[in-house]
């Protein structure tokens, strides 16, 4: 069975509301300029015919510039078992 006739026999029961998509950071010891160069790389994936048809069996449209207040909805869910905290 392929996985898009898997999907075909899901039901949604319950929908929530939207959030910010998953990040991809650095720690702050990475070296600036690898970390520009890493940034480069990945907003250039969509710009690449060949990567561009692998995002689409990912669903996905490519990689998106983002600051850090972008993930505040996420941060007022208030997870904090996720995050190891207690």
């Amino acid at each position: 069975m392929t996985k898009f006739r898997i999907v075909e026999q899901l039901k949604i029961i319950w929908t929530s509301q939207g959030y910010t998509p998953h990040a991809i950071a650095t720690h702050p010891r990475v070296n600036v300029d690898i970390r520009q160069k890493l940034l480069a790389g990945f907003l250039a994936v969509a710009k690449s015919e060949k990567a561009s048809e692998l995002l689409i069996l990912l669903l996905m449209k490519g990689f998106t510039m983002a600051e850090d207040k972008d993930w505040n909805d996420v941060r007022s869910l208030n997870i904090q078992l996720m995050l190891g905290q207690n």
